[in-house]
């Protein structure tokens, strides 16, 4: 996930729209006092960008939903807790928030502040993979491997982990190279196959061919 440290105020909104967690309907909507919040946590005054998000949170925005998940992640402008961080994060991934999905699935791999739960994590890495977030391809594969999320399946780790590789996660290409010791010519053919029809549909994805 991109670090917001790496950010300045002197943003556009069309950069804004661009990042995790931030969603189209939400910057129409709430977007005078999502900036505000927005620019108070590029200043570091976590307080006040957590009151901003709070209520635009509450009254369904899907991308202060997201961020006030990291806040209560982080422990900034509030206590952190894991189990309110868990909630925005869902209901900003039950939004279709590409970042919030990801981190929601995180949360159910790792059983920060809920029972940990693979399959549950699979389904939201699964959401997210399919919107082009190298990270979610690269925990999907992971899962497929492994069989953690309940199904093992070699072919389709392949698939994920070679799109997350490709979008450049290393250990994607890492774990890519362990499997072909345990699939035939044909699966690989076939893995790589659905991996170039999954780079086609993703190619409008603004998480897509990362450096």
């Amino acid at each position: 996930m991109k670090t917001q440290s790496k950010l300045t105020i002197a943003f556009t909104f069309l950069f804004l729209l661009a990042l995790p967690g931030i969603s189209q309907a939400t910057a129409e909507d709430g977007s005078d006092k999502f900036l505000q919040g927005y620019k108070a946590y590029l200043k570091k005054d976590f307080k006040s960008a957590f009151v901003h998000w709070k209520s635009l949170a509450e009254a369904g925005y899907a991308n202060a939903q997201y961020f006030l998940g990291i806040m209560y992640l982080n422990g900034q402008g509030t206590k952190k807790n894991w189990t309110e961080a868990g909630k925005w994060f869902q209901a900003s991934a039950e939004q279709g928030d590409v970042g919030a999905q990801y981190l929601f699935g995180e949360m159910n791999l790792k059983g920060m502040g809920l029972v940990r739960d693979y399959r549950k994590a699979g389904t939201w890495f699964q959401k997210a993979a399919e919107q082009g977030y190298p990270d979610a391809q690269f925990r999907l594969g992971e899962l497929y491997a492994n069989g953690k999320g309940g199904v093992t399946n070699l072919l389709l780790a392949y698939v994920w982990l070679k799109l997350a590789g490709a979008n450049g996660i290393q250990a994607g290409d890492v774990k890519r190279k362990q499997l072909e010791t345990r699939l035939n010519d044909q699966e690989i053919n076939r893995a790589n196959e659905l991996a170039y029809q999954w780079w086609v549909r993703l190619e409008q994805s603004p998480y897509h061919g990362r450096p």
